[in-house]
């Protein structure tokens, strides 16, 4: 029997908003590494610094939304679209994070220590988020991979049971309330685990674990129900399109106002960062606002995730390099923003061609396998 997912017309559509904000998170992720190598000091660089490392919750918004419209689109006609969830997956994520350990474990950075034998097999099992002392991952910035992967693992579940607003509302409820003593477990867990580390270290970890991230999954889910229910029936009224000009702005005054606040404001700000970005989504969902919903961004989106293994090399490789622009800016002693734009810049033009010959010889083939291997299993009798 030849399965139906073979016909081309059933691959799940790309939507270009999706794509373009993938391209942000990276671009957003890679100008607060910069700034951290940039060691910006002043009040408006280190903040606006500090708010690029929430691209990595904006990649988590967006995953949610992407993987629920491929799996309600591929639940339609595959025999087995929960295995086949996993199989693509798998080979989505692991051959170019192997590559990254495989790299990262030769060369050494700044970014981590020369790893052990163990933080290598946890990291290349994908077991490393369930065990503290290597929750980092030998791939530097491998504990949003870690999270990535906990999230996949319960996805499936996840997709049977939250299937409506109402549902996704009373989820991201519960969840609230439940990280309140579950990171009080897990500070108990840590220190008992490892008395010797310091306080920082514990809060390092309990930001990272995924419980602690779970909520931005939510909120995914919740702007998928928006995007489902109001953008897609409604598509193409004018009244819809003024609402999401107003909602697009909203998002934005929201997102910008929060980088500009230094401290967590009764939560933590990276779940009010993920309402920003999931507000975001909704109206770029009805609004393709050219200004970030471009060739260039999608482009960059694209390649997001070699973006995210390489660039930490190559900011590390050229950061000799960086010391020696600081000087060309006549600028009062403490202002960073010339180095930061100038590392930045750099980076930004270095890490587009290397991360798409890191998409076409690692990325590709990998996902070429998963599909060949997913024809091969829905093809075979059940």
């Amino acid at each position: 029997m030849v399965s139906k997912s073979n016909h081309p017309n059933h691959a799940p559509q790309h939507y270009a908003y999706l794509d373009a904000l993938r391209g942000w998170a990276i671009l957003a992720v890679i100008a607060h590494h910069c700034g951290n190598a940039a060691l910006c000091k002043g009040q408006w660089p280190f903040l606006l610094s500090a708010a690029g490392a929430r691209g990595v919750q904006l990649f988590f918004a967006v995953s949610a939304i992407t993987l629920l419209m491929s799996m309600d689109k591929r639940s339609q006609w595959e025999q087995h679209p929960v295995r086949n969830f996993f199989v693509r997956r798998f080979f989505r994520i692991a051959p170019l994070f192997w590559a990254g350990i495989v790299f990262y474990s030769c060369i050494p950075t700044s970014w981590c220590s020369p790893p052990e034998w163990l933080p290598i097999v946890l990291s290349a099992t994908f077991l490393f988020p369930l065990w503290p002392p290597a929750h980092a991952s030998v791939v530097p910035g491998g504990w949003s991979i870690g999270v990535e992967m906990c999230f996949y693992a319960i996805f499936p579940l996840m997709h049977r049971h939250i299937t409506s607003m109402n549902r996704g509302l009373v989820a991201l409820l519960l969840a609230t309330i439940a990280i309140v003593p579950l990171n009080l477990v897990e500070k108990m867990l840590y220190m008992k685990l490892r008395p010797e580390a310091v306080h920082y270290l514990e809060g390092q970890f309990r930001f990272y674990w995924f419980p602690n991230q779970f909520l931005v999954f939510v909120v995914g889910f919740v702007a998928y129900f928006a995007i489902r229910q109001h953008a897609v029936p409604l598509a193409g009224s004018p009244s819809l399109k003024r609402r999401s000009w107003i909602m697009l702005v909203l998002a934005l005054y929201l997102l910008f106002g929060l980088a500009f606040t230094g401290h967590n404001i009764i939560i933590q700000k990276h779940f009010t960062f993920a309402c920003g970005f999931g507000l975001l989504a909704w109206a770029l969902s009805v609004n393709n606002c050219f200004a970030l919903v471009n060739p260039v961004t999608r482009f960059i989106g694209k390649i997001s995730y070699s973006m995210y293994i390489w660039h930490f090399a190559l900011i590390d490789l050229l950061g000799g390099c960086y010391g020696e622009l600081a000087p060309w800016f006549p600028l009062p002693p403490g202002h960073d923003i010339p180095r930061w734009t100038c590392m930045a810049a750099i980076t930004f033009a270095l890490a587009i061609p290397v991360s798409y010959l890191s998409y076409r010889f690692i990325e590709e083939p990998g996902m070429a396998i998963g599909k060949r291997l997913i024809r091969k299993l829905e093809a075979s009798p059940t």
